[in-house]
């Protein structure tokens, strides 16, 4: 497993992300999660409204303590998740929770009546350690990608703005300061922010 000139540090002998073949019991897979507002229509609208949803993020992470937020993006018109589920059907009702209290939220708050989300959430499982790394900065990236900040940590809607300033939030796991990059001599190259 390359990746820039090192491999990725395994936690405990696991992989951090298990690739599933044939009929095996259940474990861990991590997912890279994303929904829209309805027709590309903003969601959050003013400040407030990202705070409600982070916060519903907290939440979840109470009803749902086996579920891990490894990275988030909260962008006017969508947001952008990686998670890690550890049972079956967990995916599911951790991502039931926080968009139903949000639309329940939106539409008290914005007095609507319509869709709030395009559709159905899109979640696509994310197998390698490597393809893992790869939606991580793809998630935190977002806001530089849309031109909403000159540098991907300045957006305070974004897990990455929190690690970049030394805090990690409750819902985001621990886990994602502990993933580090080693290179191909063992050495550490640093934590996983630094990319």
């Amino acid at each position: 497993m390359r990746i820039f000139g090192g491999r990725l540090h395994r936690l405990r002998g696991y992989s951090l992300c298990h690739e599933r073949r044939g009929p095996q019991p259940r474990t861990i897979d991590c997912y890279h999660v994303l929904n829209r507002g309805n027709a590309r229509a903003p969601v959050f609208h003013k400040e407030g409204d990202y705070q409600a949803f982070v916060d519903l993020f907290v939440e979840a992470r109470l009803r749902f303590p086996t579920m891990r937020l490894l990275a988030f993006v909260l962008i006017p018109d969508h947001f952008r998740l990686a998670l890690w589920a550890s049972a079956d059907g967990e995916l599911d009702r951790w991502m039931h929770s926080v968009q139903t209290a949000h639309v329940r939220r939106y539409l008290r708050h914005y007095h609507s009546s319509s869709h709030v989300w395009q559709g159905r959430l899109k979640a696509f499982p994310v197998q390698e350690d490597e393809r893992l790394l790869t939606a991580l900065r793809y998630i935190e990236r977002n806001p530089l990608r849309t031109d909403l900040v000159p540098r991907a940590e300045d957006w305070p809607w974004s897990s990455l703005h929190s690690l970049a300033r030394g805090r990690v939030l409750y819902c985001v796991s621990m886990l994602r300061k502990s993933i580090s990059v080693t290179n191909e001599h063992g050495m550490q190259d640093g934590p996983l922010l630094h990319f």
